[in-house]
């Protein structure tokens, strides 16, 4: 099984504390909004860093506002839903989709037994539900989703399989190539070829009542 790719900006999960359970259990939707803020002026300070020292401290402010949020999911979903519709989405999935379920009942593990590795990997599935209920809704709009594969990074650890000089090229690949294999929308990609995702990705009813589920949680609807 992929282990997680590594994200920009830290996790704040210190001796078993997982801040993004405890801050859905006690703090009101307004709060949850600062939080949105909170990520969104640390991605700001990333794609405008004049030096070095301003792009990893914007790293670490996004970090901090999407763990206050909830998991990968809620950036991917708020940004989504927030910017000027562009002409291509390209959503960051995970191998580790494969194995899970989309959970929706308990998407906030209210009810289960915190497991860390499987709410990364739910959340990998609904970022692929979220490409692809995207492709769905809006026509003129390429959105797809991939894998990077599991690379040697301080999160994949140095005995990671793949190779880390591919791990990005999807993704460019996806976001501007004139390829016409590039050009395609709802899809699923490994190193620049199509796969299968977890059959859930495509449930259009999952995709709509994941959507239904965020916009509760984040006060935003996801357009039509």
């Amino acid at each position: 099984m992929e282990r997680p790719a590594a994200k920009p900006g830290p996790r704040l999960v210190y001796e078993g504390f997982q801040p993004e359970r405890w801050f859905m259990n006690n703090h009101s939707r307004n709060h949850r909004h600062a939080s949105f803020a909170v990520e969104a002026i640390g991605q700001a300070m990333l794609w405008t860093a004049p030096y070095e020292v301003v792009a990893l401290v914007g790293a670490f402010v996004t970090g901090l506002g999407c763990a206050l949020v909830f998991p990968a999911l809620g950036s991917a979903y708020l940004l989504t839903a927030l910017i000027e519709r562009p002409k291509r989405l390209v959503y960051l999935s995970s191998g580790m989709h494969h194995h899970v379920d989309a959970n929706l009942d308990d998407i906030l593990w209210k009810e289960r037994r915190w497991n860390g590795s499987s709410a990364y990997a739910e959340s990998k599935l609904h970022d692929a539900m979220l490409a692809f209920a995207a492709a769905r809704r809006w026509t003129g709009v390429l959105s797809n989703a991939l894998e990077p594969g599991w690379v040697p990074t301080k999160m994949g650890g140095p005995g990671a399989p793949d190779d880390l000089g591919k791990a990005h090229i999807t993704q460019a690949w996806l976001a501007v190539s004139d390829n016409p294999e590039a050009q395609v929308t709802g899809k699923y990609f490994y190193h620049l070829k199509r796969m299968k995702p977890n059959p859930q990705a495509y449930d259009v009813a999952l995709q709509d009542r994941l959507a239904a589920i965020c916009a509760e949680i984040s006060g935003v609807t996801l357009p039509t």
